[in-house]
């Protein structure tokens, strides 16, 4: 039920059949949880708008997925850019420093009225970024769909010195570990 090019590729190469289906939910970070707990229940509420907004749910089982993705940088969450100037300070912040890549997940299986949802975690080292190799990615439009300001599946993949766990994360989902939570579901 996700809008993301990189969530359906990652889906469908693992074998799942999809009916993509997404809703429009304020996404509202709760500060008053751990960023991997907030980034879960934009996860959960995902779903959970779906599940009260879709008139056509199956009789038969079916599962739901919903899950976010966001970088972490000092314990802050930084979004996605929405100006070049937001863009550029974000990628100028994570230039030669460590950050986290954290995405929650809610899984839903129906008619079991069962929940599974869980976070993972991806650590990034960015190296020493120039000015002008910043401004050349700003000006290619990348980050503006992108939490963090970077989709590490493109060009932004030359600004990593190193990857700690799961690329497939950094990307947009943990793939392994949602192929996992599904097949504890239909177990």
């Amino acid at each position: 039920m996700s809008k993301s090019p990189r969530r359906r590729e990652l889906l469908e190469g693992a074998g799942f059949s999809l009916d993509i289906r997404s809703v429009e939910t304020e996404e509202t970070v709760d500060l008053s949880k751990s960023p991997a707990d907030a980034i879960v229940k934009i996860a959960h509420e995902k779903v959970e708008a779906f599940l009260n907004t879709s008139p056509d749910i199956p009789d038969e089982k079916y599962f739901c997925l919903g899950a976010d993705t966001e970088v972490v940088f000092e314990g802050r969450l930084l979004g996605k850019p929405y100006t070049d100037e937001e863009a550029t300070l974000m990628l100028e912040m994570l230039s030669g420093e460590r950050h986290e890549v954290i995405t929650g997940y809610a899984i839903y299986s129906f008619p079991e009225d069962r929940w599974i949802t869980g976070a993972v975690t991806t650590e990034i080292i960015f190296r020493e970024l120039e000015s002008q190799e910043i401004a050349d990615y700003v000006l290619s439009g990348d980050p503006f769909d992108k939490a963090g300001g970077y989709g590490i599946q493109g060009d932004a993949r030359k600004f990593v010195s190193h990857i700690e766990g799961d690329f497939n994360n950094v990307v947009g989902l943990p793939i392994d570990e949602i192929k996992k939570k599904f097949d504890e579901l239909n177990g």
